[in-house]
């Protein structure tokens, strides 16, 4: 995801610091995917539960990667109405590379 952030950074025209904007980025997903997974738990789980147990939980794991798109999917909404021609056409096909990787990664796994 690092990768595919620092390119879609390159093709808008970001031009602040990327690896803490992708730090930042990647750190609201995770508080968000830690918080509604939490509430997913009962109280008592909910207790009991310690951040290298969800890091070792798949539902965790699945959880991050939903917020993450859906992050990802709000930022590029965003961002749309900004961006010139050739933009949009490098993002589009950025998308869709790093979809078809995924798509790759999944069926492998």
């Amino acid at each position: 995801m690092k990768e595919f952030l620092e390119k879609l950074l390159t093709i808008i025209g970001y031009n602040d610091d990327k690896d803490a904007f992708i730090s930042d980025f990647i750190a609201v997903c995770a508080q968000k995917t830690l918080f509604d997974y939490l509430n997913t738990l009962s109280e008592e789980e909910g207790k009991l539960v310690t951040q290298e147990m969800l890091l070792a939980n798949d539902e965790y794991a699945k959880l991050f990667q939903k917020n993450l798109t859906e992050q990802l999917e709000s930022y590029l909404e965003e961002m749309m109405p900004i961006l010139s021609d050739e933009q949009l056409e490098s993002v589009d096909a950025l998308v869709k590379t790093f979809a078809s990787q995924d798509a790759s990664a999944s069926s492998s796994a």
